[in-house]
């Protein structure tokens, strides 16, 4: 077989290397259950079960007769640190028993596992915990099941919190509105969408994320609502602060994104009439739009070209317009999700300095063209405070930084 030609020395990597010592790939030793007092410890446990399970037929009342009857209730175990590798055997696939979520903020904290058991299911580890109590194995005679009941600190009947995965500190306040993550147990959509509908929930339906044993809705509600969705569904997994809430919105149909624009609307605190303006000098805005409109007056809007029209170009597919947006309210996601008033501290002014149909000016005319452009807000408003936003570009072939006549005339201006 012919040798191949070397020739290409660059994947070649020289003098890299650095020895290691071996590692074994053997498994570290599984470290022992905690030590416990057994007696103490089975009625301790008996007890705060108990006590979830009475908890979790109360919180079932809130459901039609047939579906609390048919549905089951969420336990939280708290197992210490070195032993998140157990939660496993918390389930039992046969039984509807289901570990759903772990959470643990390092491995030197304790770990804290959610498990779903149907209520037909309930006595399941009132079983594990009475013969922990009371039986010993053939062979060992140790108590029975002490591999893993040794392991659990303590029982809890399941809040909300107990299924954000998310960093701790990342929980946002009790009503504080956010995009959430919720995931969701399969084949449980339908009960999760009757449920968030009848709580006016808002549920983004176009993005849906599907895993084998998941499905993941973006959903905007605050932390109460969402423990109020809890306690009456049995879809619920984990939830998790969304990550890219804007998708959200720019993936909604028309008729919802007018809903969050009429609630901010709402919110708005328009500008004094002698509030410092943002002149933006670009295609020309559309102040139609309400969000726009608030700080932008009719009078404003101005044209270097009067056969032009003021509104914005299509050619320039919405600059101008989108410019006015993030003058006014920066990053539009966070004043969509908030609730409280919005206040606006400064005005918009528009000159259309663009050809509406792409037409570009003689090079030695911008210049001129940026200077008419700011005299018409300058005569109609002479007094008024103002800053100038040109977020415009020449494509003519001019080395960088070298000074043109349109940079003199901005010099000037200044």
């Amino acid at each position: 077989m012919p040798e191949l030609p070397r020739d290409r020395p660059h994947f070649y990597l020289q003098n890299v290397g650095q020895s290691e010592q071996y590692t074994t790939r053997q498994r570290p030793r599984t470290p022992a259950p905690p030590a416990r007092v057994r007696e103490e410890h089975g009625r301790v446990l008996e007890a705060a079960l108990n006590h979830a399970i009475e908890g979790a037929h109360a919180r079932a009342q809130v459901r039609p007769p047939d579906e609390a009857a048919s549905g089951g209730f969420y336990l939280e175990f708290q197992l210490p640190a070195d032993s998140a590798q157990f939660v496993q055997n918390l389930e039992n696939r046969p039984k509807g028993i289901e570990l759903v979520s772990v959470r643990q903020t390092d491995e030197n904290t304790p770990a804290y596992a959610t498990v779903f058991i149907p209520f037909r299911a309930a006595s399941h580890f009132q079983r594990i915990l009475e013969e922990y109590r009371t039986q010993l194995t053939p062979r060992s005679e140790r108590p029975s099941h002490e591999a893993l009941v040794n392991r659990i600190d303590s029982i809890a009947l399941a809040a909300i919190r107990s299924l954000f995965t998310d960093d701790e500190n990342l929980l946002p306040p009790q009503n504080a509105q956010t995009w959430w993550e919720i995931w969701l147990r399969s084949g449980f959509v339908e009960q999760f969408q009757a449920v968030a509908g009848a709580l006016r929930l808002t549920v983004v339906e176009g993005q849906i994320l599907d895993f084998p044993e998941r499905e993941v809705f973006l959903v905007y509600s605050d932390l109460e609502t969402l423990g109020t969705l809890f306690a009456r569904t049995d879809a619920l997994a984990e939830i998790r602060l969304a990550r890219d809430t804007p998708a959200s919105f720019l993936e909604m149909a028309n008729i919802e994104q007018a809903e969050w624009v009429r609630d901010l609307f709402g919110r708005v605190v328009a500008p004094n009439e002698n509030a410092v303006a943002v002149c933006i000098l670009d295609s020309g805005i559309t102040r139609t739009h309400s969000l726009l409109s608030v700080a932008l007056a009719e009078r404003d809007v101005h044209t270097y070209d009067p056969t032009w029209g003021t509104g914005d170009s299509t050619v320039w597919q919405g600059h101008g317009t989108a410019m006015g947006g993030i003058v006014l309210y920066g990053d539009l996601q966070q004043v969509l999700i908030a609730h409280g008033p919005v206040p606006i501290v400064h005005r918009l002014e528009s000159v259309k300095m663009l050809d509406p149909v792409g037409a570009q000016h003689e090079p030695k005319l911008y210049g001129f063209v940026t200077s008419e452009c700011i005299s018409r807000a300058e005569v109609t408003a002479p007094e008024r405070p103002r800053v100038i936003c040109m977020a415009v570009t020449s494509h003519l072939d001019v080395r960088q930084g070298k000074p043109s006549s349109w940079s003199s005339a901005i010099d000037k201006i200044c």
